[in-house]
């Protein structure tokens, strides 16, 4: 395992165990020959809407406007970089 590797892993092993979790299933689900069918991708948008809702109610995200974003990205665009 090269060096970035690693530190990828090190700052993913910290995250919240149902994190890691869906990032389990996504890595195997690339290694897989098929790709994942409607029914495991509704399952994984399931557990993924479940998670930002709670993370919502229990106050670790707040919500943002889709005009809000919107506005951000439209003017992140016209910035030159």
């Amino acid at each position: 395992m090269n060096a970035r590797t690693r530190h990828l892993l090190e700052e993913l092993l910290v995250l919240p165990a149902e994190d890691r979790a869906l990032i389990a299933a996504e890595l195997e689900a690339s290694l897989e020959e098929e790709p994942a069918s409607a029914e495991e991708l509704e399952r994984a948008w399931a557990v993924e809407i479940e998670k930002r809702s709670r993370d919502v109610e229990e106050g670790r995200a707040t919500p943002i406007a889709a005009e809000d974003v919107h506005r951000e990205l439209r003017a992140g665009l016209r910035t030159p970089r």
